[in-house]
This record gives structure tokens, sequence and C-alpha cells, in this order.
């Protein structure tokens, strides 16, 4: 029988790479690598994953593409001789690497250049994928890891004598989603978290029903494990019962990660031509927070004045389903803190979690807010118009 040729004749590794071909997500908090004994190779010429040294040996007398690269230890292998082949234009692709040059300039960043991909796309923020991850904790999760506060953390060397966080902690695991999606150096789209996904299922009895929960217990997980990215999302309230019924006029203290908005039917327009929705704006939904009004408590039976007291570096909102608005791309920290705070702030847009198709949850950023909108709503110079969000995310300027 003849022996198959490769497609591929020459030894050195940027000769033999397809890149269209190789996944280049390396979750390490997935279960299938976590708790996996056995290592998982990639092919350089096909991008098929096999696991396990007997499962090259077959791989290459198959195809004869004889260079691969093992995930986890970062090494190359050369089914033909034993010498490791040089694999160290792919290190920084699957196992994010960030240069104090690329950290000083990852707002401006538009390209890197590279020995293999020279004509790369332009650096763009990658999307945590919904093809097999829940779309409300895919939403929730978009909105962590693109908030800037968040990305500045997981990219930059950790303080002199700080704690090393355990290797299958939440922080650790946040951290290395956020890693890959802001990777420079990969060239995908798409990233995956499989860890944080089943750390989900598995923790959750009775699984949250939209976005403003799941993004509760990721807060809360990250509180009980002393993790400070915690600190990002928490903030304090001061809550006055007022009106008949109350029992005790004075302040009670309440931590917050989420602010829960109401909001009033939309206003409709009807002319001989056309019928216009109105939304309601958001920049006047958030004074519910600013301690100087009585508004109706959950429950419906009194009423109360709630005040900010300590402002988080990222502030989310949540909204009632079907709910229409005006989002305003920068809030004012005034309009929505008590009078005792005295230093204000501006926070501008991060991002929106939408209503979808066939009642999913999907998350657009800021940078994407022009494109990706669609129809569901018109983008003007300085706001959202008729917005059905489900969660509004602003950070600190």
């Amino acid at each position: 029988m003849e022996k198959k040729r490769s497609h591929w004749d020459g030894s050195a590794v940027s000769d033999v790479i397809d890149l269209e071909k190789i996944d280049f997500d390396y979750d390490p908090y997935a279960p299938t690598f976590f708790n996996s004994t056995v290592s998982t190779f990639v092919c350089l010429a096909c991008g098929q994953r096999v696991k396990g040294k007997s499962k090259i040996q077959e791989h290459y007398e198959d195809t004869e593409h004889r260079f691969f690269y093992n995930i986890r230890s970062d090494r190359g292998v050369d089914a033909e001789d034993e010498t490791a082949p040089d694999v160290s234009l792919l290190s920084s692709a699957f196992h994010p690497k960030f240069s104090n040059e690329v950290i000083a300039n990852i707002d401006t960043l538009t390209a890197l250049s590279h020995p293999i991909w020279k004509t790369r796309s332009p650096c763009s923020v990658g999307l945590v994928t919904v093809d097999a991850t829940p779309h409300i904790l895919a939403a929730a999760l978009n909105i962590v890891v693109h908030a800037v506060p968040v990305r500045d953390y997981a990219i930059r060397p950790p303080p002199a004598g700080t704690t090393t966080t355990a290797p299958r902690s939440i922080d650790a695991m946040v951290v290395s989603l956020t890693r890959r999606v802001w990777n420079p150096h990969a060239p995908l789209g798409m990233v995956s978290a499989a860890g944080l996904e089943h750390m989900w299922r598995t923790e959750q009895l009775k699984p949250p029903t939209d976005v403003a929960g799941v993004l509760k217990w990721l807060v809360s997980r990250l509180h009980k494990g002393g993790s400070p990215l915690a600190r990002l999302f928490s903030g304090k309230l001061a809550i006055h019962p007022v009106g008949i019924g109350a029992k005790d006029p004075s302040a009670r203290r309440a931590r917050f990660t989420v602010l829960p908005l109401t909001v009033p039917e939309p206003e409709i327009l009807r002319t001989t031509d056309d019928v216009k929705v109105t939304g309601a704006d958001l920049s006047e939904l958030v004074q519910r927070y600013n301690g100087r009004q009585a508004v109706p408590t959950v429950d419906g039976r009194g009423s109360q004045v709630c005040g900010v007291t300590d402002l988080p570096p990222i502030v989310i909102f949540s909204v009632p389903a079907k709910s229409t608005l005006l989002v305003p791309f920068t809030l004012h920290s005034a309009t929505f803190t008590a009078p005792s705070v005295g230093e204000h702030m501006t926070y501008t847009i991060a991002g929106v979690a939408l209503d979808g198709p066939g009642g999913s949850t999907v998350w657009v950023g800021r940078a994407g807010l022009v494109f990706s909108l669609g129809d569901k709503a018109v983008v003007a110079p300085d706001r959202l118009d008729c917005c059905k969000a489900r969660v509004v995310v602003y950070q600190r300027q």
C-alpha cells in the first residue's frame, strides 16, 4: 500500500500550523481538563484534540501529521522525533500573557504583530460563548469579565506580598476567564466558561431565572471565597421606613450587588401614520436611591427612603421584564446616592443585558451598541432609545 503523504513537507512548526482549524480556547478549570490525569494534545495541522501519547501515534499513522501541542504543559511534541519542537509562538495564544506595554495600551490596542498570523484582524474583545452555556449565565459572565475594573484586576500582576488564591477558587476561575476574553494574542472571538458553568450547575438547587439572580450568586460566591473582586460590585444602602406601620425610624444598613428599578408603563403616542412607544428615562428611575424620596417597599405594604451610601466601581441596575427604557451612556452618581455622600463621580455605560430571541437574554457591550442591537433600540449620540433591557451596567470613569 502506498504510504499517505502529508499535505506539508517542512519540518518547521510555523510551516504546518493551520490557524483556522485550531481551537485556541483553553479553560483549565473545565472538568475535562481539571480532573483529568491524561494530557490533551492538539494536532497543529488539523486541530484535532487527542488524549494521551498513544493517541498521538495513532493520529500520526492515519494522517502523517507530525507536530502536536500539549495544552497543559505548554510544550511541543514531534511524533517522529523525541526532540520537542519550538511552540513558543503558540504559548501566549493558549496561555494569556500581558506585557507591561500591552497593559499600558490595552484600551487603545488595535493590532499585534505576530510571526505566524501577520495579517490577523485587529485586536477585539472576545465573548463568553453561549453554545452550551445557559444564556443567562453567559450574559452575566460577559457583564463581569468585560467590566474594566475586573479586567484591570485580572491582567495586572498582583501587588507584592499578596497571597496567591487557591487553584480552584472562584477568584482564580473568574481571573482565568477574564484573561482569555481580553487576550490580545489569541485569534478567536469566543471563549468557553465550562469551569464556572460546572460550578454554577452543581451548586444551584434552584437556579436563578434571570441575569440579576446569576450576578447575585456570583458576587456572593466571590464574597465567600474572600476575593477582592467582590468589592468591585458591592455597595451599601441606608434604608429608612416611613409612614404608617413604620416601627423603627432608624436606618437599616444593607449591602447590595444589584439595584432593582421600578419602571412605569410606557407612554404610547399615536398619530395618523405611526404608533410610537416612549421609554422611561433611566436617569430618573435611579433617583429612588438618592435618599430624598419615599418609595414603596417590595411587598407594597409600606414606604421607605433608600439612599446609596457606599458606591462600588461597578453599579448594576435590574429592570422588570418587557420594560422600555431610555438609557444614557453617562450617569452622574449624584442622581442615585444619598446626600451624605460628599464626592460624586461619573459612571459610563459598560453594557446591557437585553431580551433576546426565543426568551433568551443577550449581552451587548458598549463598543458593540451601534452595530449589535439591530431593531431592539435606537442609538442616539448619548443614549439608547426604546431599549428592552433587563440589566444595565455602569462603571466608574
